[in-house]
């Protein structure tokens, strides 16, 4: 889902990536 993947992101890499971009690559993951 990708409310919690975004979501387990945020509080793993907090400031070191590019959401937006992290974003992007979760929707292709996901398909």
């Amino acid at each position: 889902d990708m409310g919690r993947v975004m979501a387990a992101l945020k509080e793993q890499y907090a400031g070191q990536m590019d959401m937006g971009k992290a974003s992007g690559l979760v929707k292709q993951l996901l398909g």
